[in-house]
């Protein structure tokens, strides 16, 4: 059985652009936190965006993700499941790797870095068959609670992974496949992260017409800033369907105006990606 450690976060320089996110993202949560003002997105939306990331999954993880808490990881995950806890050699993987994650913080600190390894490889793991996304969100959002601030317990993960599906999922794929390449899923799970946050925000003082229009234009400028590879309108369109095709045509143009963006190509064969 494969060993856990991960001790060479404390010697890893991230690129610039993940050392960037990162940063970002405590930022924005540090901010969050001193306004308390989130948005407060509720329990079923994130029980329908593991359901549709995850339909064969077993009934009762989405419920624990959106129960979980402090270190209750996996005794509701056992619970959820109901069926006479996890499997042995899987639960002792996943032990393996908590206990390493433990060893880590208490010489490093908290660390989002930490986290996203110990979230990857439980999804590696899969103490639960047929549902490793739901896995590593859930050990994901247990670990962000217990590390704080308190608002990660509404950030929603499974819901921002599932708009945004076309950028994450194919990482997380080949995070499955392929033996763990921790610094090159940092990055996307920053991203994950950081889009969660920004949900939820509100800007109160704003009119209501006004919050909306602005946050559309949000969701379509992060996506293509935070694409790892050029990008479609179609592709926005799939991953934003509340968003209209006139205004994400729109808000790339603005970005590609303003130098926000590139276009490459012309007509359907346009790419967008970060300017």
């Amino acid at each position: 059985m494969r060993r856990f450690d991960y001790s060479f976060l404390a010697a890893l320089a991230l690129p610039e652009d993940a050392a960037a996110l990162e940063a970002s993202t405590k930022a924005l949560a540090s901010r969050l936190e001193g306004s308390r003002v989130w948005a407060g997105r509720g329990m079923e939306s994130a029980a329908a965006a593991l359901k549709r990331l995850e339909p064969k999954g077993p009934p009762g993880l989405a419920q624990a993700l959106a129960q979980a808490e402090e270190k209750d990881f996996l005794h509701i995950l056992a619970s959820a499941l109901d069926e006479g806890g996890l499997e042995q050699e899987k639960s002792l993987a996943l032990g393996q790797a908590l206990s390493a994650y433990d060893s880590a913080r208490r010489s490093q600190g908290d660390s989002l870095g930490l986290i996203a390894c110990a979230a990857l490889d439980c999804a590696r793991i899969s103490p639960v068959p047929g549902a490793p996304l739901g896995c590593g969100l859930l050990l994901a959002r247990s670990l962000l609670c217990q590390a704080g601030p308190a608002l990660w317990a509404q950030a929603p993960l499974a819901e921002t992974f599932w708009r945004y599906r076309c950028l994450f999922r194919p990482a997380f794929q080949k995070s499955l496949r392929e033996e763990p390449d921790y610094a090159a899923f940092l990055p996307v799970f920053f991203a994950l992260l950081y889009l969660s946050l920004r949900a939820l925000e509100k800007t109160p003082s704003a009119p209501p017409a006004t919050r909306r229009r602005g946050a559309k234009r949000a969701l379509i400028e992060d996506f293509v800033r935070n694409s790892p590879e050029p990008v479609r309108k179609a592709d926005i369109c799939a991953a934003l369907p509340q968003v209209s095709p006139t205004t994400v045509e729109a808000v790339l143009g603005a970005m590609v105006k303003s130098g926000a963006a590139k276009k490459l190509g012309a007509a359907r064969n346009a790419r967008y990606v970060r300017g």
